[in-house]
């Protein structure tokens, strides 16, 4: 399962590493760590994705299928967070699906 990282925040200072990850029956939890590289603490709440390509078109649709640690998280001003991503579900079938997580900023 692939697993790709966005912040949907223009203006933000923020690192994501790394950006692409699998999720597998070998690697079942991954973690992603996110920076704040800014002089503000910033607040993040991801969203869960599942991404499909039709006709060449990115299509993108809320998705439970993956679950992510911790679910809203406050970032200090040059900060880390890592955040803990597994399959709700693990299956053959599940490590075929492409997700995208997106995170927000809270205000």
């Amino acid at each position: 399962m692939a697993l790709g990282s966005l912040v949907s925040c223009a203006a933000l200072a923020v690192i994501i590493s790394p950006i692409k990850v699998e999720l597998s029956q070998a690697h079942s939890v991954v973690t992603i760590t996110v920076t704040n590289d800014a002089d503000a603490s910033l607040t993040l709440q991801h969203q869960v994705l599942a991404w499909t390509q039709v006709n060449g078109e990115d299509v993108l649709e809320a998705s439970n299928d993956l679950l992510v640690a911790p679910a809203i998280a406050q970032i200090a001003p040059r900060g880390t967070q890592v955040f803990r991503v597994t399959q709700r579900h693990p299956s053959a079938a599940a490590a075929q699906q492409s997700n995208r997580c997106a995170y927000h900023r809270h205000r």
